[in-house]
């Protein structure tokens, strides 16, 4: 039998050092890229003045927020498809801005390094 892909993830897996989980600004916490906010709607319809129409980053982003709502206890332990780890593990460095709450952790904004790394 499989194991759940959460516990998968959290047994081979690590974020970088730099990539302070517990610290994430919840309140602000938007898909976002060169403070860009990442939209799934037109620009009619989202309101944003400074956007980038990208669903597909949009739904990874939302599985990666459910990932972190998992390591840090907040959601309950529902798990994930393999599709929706597949793009979870698939999470570059590069692919957003990352917004933390008290932390300004230095790292290549530009890196093309996976964000999950194997342990």
């Amino acid at each position: 039998m499989a194991k759940p892909n959460y516990e998968y993830i959290s047994k081979n897996y690590i974020l970088p050092k730099w990539f302070v989980h517990n610290d994430i600004d919840w309140l602000r916490y938007y898909p976002m890229k060169d403070k860009k906010i990442y939209t799934k709607t037109t620009i009619e319809k989202s309101g944003f003045n400074d956007y980038i129409y990208d669903e597909e980053k949009v739904n990874i982003h939302n599985i990666f927020v459910k990932y972190l709502g998992y390591i840090n206890n907040v959601i309950p332990n529902n798990d994930i498809t393999d599709e929706e780890m597949n793009k979870l593990l698939n999470i570059k460095v590069c692919d957003y801005d990352w917004l933390f709450l008290w932390s300004n952790p230095i790292y290549d904004k530009d890196s093309d390094e996976l964000l999950l790394r194997n342990k």
